[in-house]
C-alpha cells in the first residue's frame, strides 16, 4: 500500500486548515482531496487527477490540491531530473511558477529529498508573497519528517508574522510530542481545539498528551466520548484499548484493538498493540503470533514488531526464532532495555 507523505496526511488530518476556499467550499473540498488521495493509495493515478479536475478553479489552486499532482508523478515514478526541469521552466508567469514548486515539494517529498522539498516551500513562500496557507507547508513538512526543533522555530516566526491558530497550534503539539514534551503538547492541542473545536487531530493529540502524562482515566474519558459519536474509529479504539491496558483493564483492552485491527487491517501500530497484550499480559501466545506475523510482514524492520514477534517465539518454545528476530531488533535498537532483558531471557532458557 503506498504510504504518501506527511504533507498531505497532516492536511487530511487536519481538515480544511490548508484548503484556502470559502467556508461553504471547504467541506466539498476536504471531501474531494480525501479521494483522490484514496484513488493515488490504491495506484489509480489517472483517477486522482480526474477528481481534481473535477473540482471548481479556485479549490484547484489551493495548495493541497496542486500537490497532489507533486505525489501522482512520484507514483508513476516520473525521472527526476526530468520532471524538476519541467516544473522549473515557469518563471515568467508567478502563478504557475508557485503551483510548480508546490507541485515540486510533494514530489521531492514522496522521493525522501526532504531538504529539496522544503527549498521548494521557502520558494514557493515567496512566490506567494508569504501566504499564511503556504508558509504553513515548512513546518508540517520538518514535524513529517521528524524535525521538531526546526518546526517549533517556523512556527515561532509564523506566528510573530501573522497570528497562532488551530492548525500551528496544532503542529506545535505534534512538535512538542516529538520532543517529548507532553504537558506543552497538551497546551497547544487544547489551544488549537479552541480555535477548531472539532480537529479531530487535535482531538487525538489531546489523548496521545495525557497517556504519556501517566493521565489515563483522562485519556480513556475522551477516548470514549470520540468513540461515542463514531465507534467506528480505529484510532480512537486503539487509544482507549492503550488507556484500557494501562489501566489493567486487559479485557476491555483486548476488546479495544481487536476493533481497532478490523477496522484497519493493516495499520502496525494496533497489529502490535494486540499481538503484545496477548502474548505479555493475557498469556495467549499462539494467537499473538498471527498478529506479529501480520504486522512483520507489512513492515519487516520495525524494532518494535521484532521484538513483539521475537518475544511470542519465545512463549512458544521456539527459542532459535526468538533469538533472531530480537537481536535484529537490537541492531535497529541497540541497549534499549527491553530488547536487551529479552534477548537474555532467551539466551538464558538455551543455556547460554
Amino acid at each position: 500500500m503506498l504510504v504518501l507523505g506527511g504533507l498531505l496526511a497532516a492536511v487530511l488530518a487536519s481538515g480544511t486548515s490548508v484548503i484556502h476556499v470559502s467556508a461553504a467550499d471547504a467541506a466539498a473540498a476536504q471531501v474531494s482531496l480525501a479521494r483522490a488521495v484514496k484513488l493515488l493509495r490504491a495506484g489509480d493515478i489517472d483517477g486522482a487527477r480526474a477528481v481534481r479536475s473535477t473540482v471548481d478553479a479556485r479549490t484547484r489552486q489551493a495548495p493541497a490540491m496542486v500537490m497532489l499532482e507533486g505525489y501522482a508523478l512520484a507514483v508513476e515514478g516520473a525521472d527526476e531530473a526530468a520532471t524538476e526541469a519541467r516544473l522549473l521552466r515557469y518563471t515568467w508567469n508567478r502563478r504557475r511558477a508557485l503551483e510548480n514548486q508546490l507541485i515540486l515539494a510533494s514530489f521531492r517529498e514522496l522521493n525522501e529529498n526532504i531538504d529539496g522539498a522544503l527549498a521548494a516551500i521557502d520558494h514557493a513562500k515567496r512566490l506567494s508573497k508569504e501566504d499564511r496557507n503556504v508558509w504553513v507547508l515548512k513546518p508540517t513538512l520538518m514535524v513529517g519528517a521528524g524535525r521538531p526543533l526546526d518546526a517549533l522555530r517556523e512556527l515561532d516566526a509564523l506566528e510573530q508574522a501573522t497570528n497562532e491558530d488551530a492548525w500551528s497550534q496544532e503542529l506545535r503539539g505534534h512538535a512538542l510530542m516529538q520532543t517529548h514534551s507532553p504537558r506543552k503538547a497538551l497546551e497547544a492541542y487544547e489551544k488549537a481545539l479552541t480555535y477548531s473545536p472539532h480537529a479531530r487531530a487535535s482531538q487525538l493529540g489531546v489523548i496521545d498528551a495525557c497517556i504519556e502524562l501517566r493521565r489515563y482515566p483522562e485519556a480513556l474519558k475522551k477516548a470514549e466520548a470520540g468513540l461515542k459519536r463514531n465507534v467506528d474509529d480505529p484510532e480512537l479504539q486503539g487509544r482507549a484499548g492503550i488507556a484500557y491496558e494501562r489501566l489493567g483493564r486487559l479485557e476491555d483492552a483486548e476488546a479495544a484493538y481487536r476493533m481497532a485491527v478490523k477496522l484497519a487491517p493493516r495499520d502496525l501500530h494496533g497489529l502490535n498493540n494486540l499481538a503484545y497484550l496477548l502474548v505479555a499480559r493475557l498469556n495467549k501466545p499462539r494467537e499473538a503470533l498471527v498478529f506479529a506475523i501480520k504486522a512483520i510482514r507489512l513492515d519487516p524492520n520495525s524494532p518494535e514488531i521484532l521484538d513483539t514477534l521475537g518475544w511470542t517465539y519465545y512463549r512458544l518454545g521456539e527459542n532459535e526464532k526468538a533469538l533472531l528476530c530480537l537481536e535484529r531488533a537490537a541492531r535497529y535498537v541497540p541497549g534499549h532495555p527491553e530488547v536487551t532483558a529479552h534477548i537474555e531471557a532467551v539466551k538464558a532458557a538455551m543455556g547460554e
